[in-house]
């Protein structure tokens, strides 16, 4: 959850050090690295990680198809669990082939826990999911 927003944001980056805030026992992940340096600092993976599915088609795409909501692109998915979790996934792709896709998304969504929150929500997930597969069919001819 996105806590503070009013707003859906899809996140387009995560970063992979400087995880300063705390979790709920306490810690960091990794001393505040989603990928630690290791025997061979080469095989660390880059500072920053970018979804390859994630665009303006998309945004406008989701944007059309849920107009009555703000929903939004974000680079900043925090420097907690959340931008933690974000780049650990991009990463597994990146360590496929560096070059290659990267079909990974992260959705912050806003608080709530009423039932018309829950409605909202699920209108907003199912409009991104049609507009990441419409996209998908134009870029590739099939649906990621």
């Amino acid at each position: 959850m996105g806590a503070g927003r009013d707003y859906y944001a899809l996140e387009t980056r995560a970063r992979r050090d400087g995880y300063v805030l705390r979790d709920c026992e306490g810690g960091v992940p990794f001393g505040g690295s989603a990928d630690p340096p290791g025997d061979d600092e080469r095989e660390r993976g880059p500072e920053m990680l970018q979804s390859t599915v994630v665009n303006g088609r998309v945004l406008r795409a989701w944007q059309d198809g849920v107009p009555d909501f703000d929903v939004r692109l974000s680079d900043d998915a925090g420097r907690y669990l959340c931008d933690f979790t974000y780049y650990t996934s991009l990463l597994e792709f990146w360590r496929r082939g560096p070059e290659g896709e990267r079909p990974v998304v992260f959705l912050h969504v806003p608080g709530g826990f009423a039932e018309e929150d829950l409605v909202r929500g699920r209108e907003v997930v199912v409009a991104l999911i049609r507009a990441l597969v419409e996209d998908g069919k134009r870029g590739s001819g099939k649906a990621v």
